[in-house]
């Protein structure tokens, strides 16, 4: 009876690490997210002409909206994966983790973006201030 015990606790243990092994491989993979962007860069890309950087900052926002829409999109197929293996809770748990750190990569992007647009604005706003107080007599 013990023998018995031991051989299947043996078994099931087995079957568990050979159902977590693709996720382990899966989470090492070079394609586990976007690759990290440096904030810094991001901001000094930005053009210094008001019609240059519009045309950057157009570009820029469907770029992250397709990263967070990559993102959820991963986390579906992943935790339907999920659900085919021994370890659903865990598996999904991870699934989380991932997504988490991509969308808060890109929820910075997106947060330098908004300030770089509201700097933009102010400046631009400043200016007019200016030309105005400079046309008055």
């Amino acid at each position: 009876m013990r023998t018995s015990a031991i051989a299947l606790t043996l078994a099931l243990a087995a079957s568990l690490c050979a159902a977590c092994a693709p996720l382990a491989q899966q989470s090492d993979s070079p394609d586990a997210g976007p690759p990290a962007i440096d904030l810094v860069a991001l901001v000094e890309q930005a053009p210094s002409t008001e019609p240059a950087f519009g045309q950057w900052l157009s570009e820029q926002r469907p770029r992250v909206r397709t990263l967070r829409e990559q993102a959820e999109q991963r986390f579906k197929s992943d935790e339907q994966a999920c659900w085919q293996r021994f370890a659903v809770n865990d598996c999904v748990h991870d699934a989380r983790v991932r997504r988490r750190a991509v969308m808060e990569s890109v929820r910075l992007q997106d947060l330098a973006l908004n300030d770089l647009e509201r700097q933009r604005r102010t400046a631009d706003r400043l200016r007019a201030l200016e030309e105005k107080q400079r046309q008055r007599p």
